[in-house]
């Protein structure tokens, strides 16, 4: 498994850099109709409006945004509620919260669901939210397959636009996106909730700068991640495999896989129904085991359009704090360090300095990234009260939070009982 694992990093590097392929050619497509759309296709496939923004850093990159508007209230004349961001974690992008069934069509679930079967209908989160009357903003992270854009730097020719991690997402997009929405928007604060990553993003954001507390009501943590001393993941013995680390830090680039590989995967193996079920032990392998709330018939979607991408230095970080047991800067070496942080190791996020009171942890037992003794961490760090919301199903794994068959009842309905208290 670990040479596999090492030898996807290698080949991806190598294949993208001699074929150039970055794009599903338009001979290959798949039956299922949600595999290959951009973000915008997908939500207006559901009948709502799509608006594209895109947001700049103060260090030049351009972050691209997708709104979901339901057009059924917008012709009502009804107000959405407030902002809610949702923000996808590592690998992902904004389409995580898009693809999980093939429902969630425009309605007007303000006043209950009617003879809509919410728990079909309302398995993809933006659309759930949209339905009951939220303004749903999704970023996706810089060296996504969605945002790989800046002012100066172009990703094909310039090595420096990847030497990016989880540290420039939290010091740059997230205040940038956030500020952009509350300004286009009006509201004085919106609801932030994040998918892993898209979790540990606003509790840096938060130790660094606690003005933010104010802008983020509530912060909803789904699988909350800080800390990654215990993550059983497979992606933890990558850590082991004696060069790798510095092999990435000194490779760096883009970590993907080309789109037409993972199309091909989706249409001519995973596709076949009989092969669904070894695709789908293959995401449980990485991202934990629950087999009972897995929907194998969205295995060539999840295929498709489940990896984001991301740079070689954001996964190295993660590396790091698994091997440094601690939610660190990143690790450049003693030299460099000293260079940028004023010490030879990399400084710790302050967890202690979080003031906001506005804190929803929503974990899992059966979660393979947000491991239950680092999120035991997660909460000791905390020096201010917080909300915890434990999930019932035993089972429930890391992608389950998005991707689930329950999803709805163990997730998106408590979901919305904590918004309503935020209006």
């Amino acid at each position: 498994m670990l040479n596999i694992c090492l030898f996807i990093a290698i080949f991806t590097k190598l294949f993208v850099s001699i074929s150039g392929l970055d794009a599903t050619p338009d001979w290959l497509y798949s039956s299922d109709p949600d595999c290959g759309l951009s973000p915008c296709q997908l939500i207006e496939s559901r009948n709502f409006i799509c608006e594209q923004h895109y947001v700049t850093t103060d260090d030049g990159y351009i972050i691209n945004v997708q709104r979901v508007v339901n057009p059924i209230l917008k012709a009502a004349g009804k107000k959405t509620i407030k902002p809610v961001v949702l923000q996808h974690g590592l690998f992902g992008s904004s389409v995580h919260f898009l693809v999980n069934s093939a429902g969630g069509f425009a309605a007007d679930w303000t006043n209950g669901t009617g003879s809509v079967d919410i728990t079909t209908e309302g398995r993809n989160l933006a659309y759930f939210l949209s339905n009951f009357g939220y303004d749903v903003w999704m970023p996706n992270s810089r060296g996504n397959k969605f945002s790989r854009n800046h002012t100066n730097l172009n990703p094909k020719k310039d090595p420096s636009f990847w030497r990016i991690s989880f540290d420039e997402m939290i010091a740059y997009d997230s205040p940038a996106v956030i500020d952009y929405i509350l300004q286009k928007t009006g509201f004085e604060n919106l609801a932030w909730v994040g998918h892993s990553q898209g979790t540990l993003l606003i509790f840096g954001l938060l130790s660094e700068k606690p003005e933010y507390a104010d802008k983020i009501k509530p912060f909803i943590a789904m699988a909350p991640i800080a800390h990654v001393t215990h993550i059983t993941s497979p992606i933890r013995y990558l850590t082991e495999i004696p060069g790798l680390m510095d092999f990435f830090y000194v490779a760096g680039g883009e970590l993907t896989a080309p789109q037409v590989l993972l199309d091909l995967m989706a249409e001519q193996v995973c596709g076949q129904q009989v092969v669904q079920p070894a695709c789908g032990n293959l995401l449980f392998l990485v991202c934990g085991y629950d087999a009972e709330q897995f929907n194998f018939t969205r295995v060539p979607v999840y295929y498709s359009q489940g990896l984001g991408g991301t740079s070689a230095w954001n996964l190295l970080h993660f590396g790091q704090n698994i091997v440094n047991k601690g939610f660190l800067k990143f690790d450049y070496g003693a030299l460099i360090n000293y260079q940028r942080y004023g010490t030879f190791e990399p400084p710790a996020y302050d967890l202690g300095a979080i003031t906001s009171q506005n804190i929803i942890l929503m974990g899992s037992a059966n979660d393979v990234f947000a491991d239950p003794t680092d999120v035991e961490t997660l909460r000791k760090s905390l020096k201010v009260p917080f909300t915890e919301y434990r999930i019932a199903d035993q089972q429930f794994s890391h992608l389950d939070f998005i991707w689930a068959k329950n999803v709805v009842d163990q997730v998106h309905k408590p979901m919305l009982d904590m918004l309503k208290k935020f209006q």
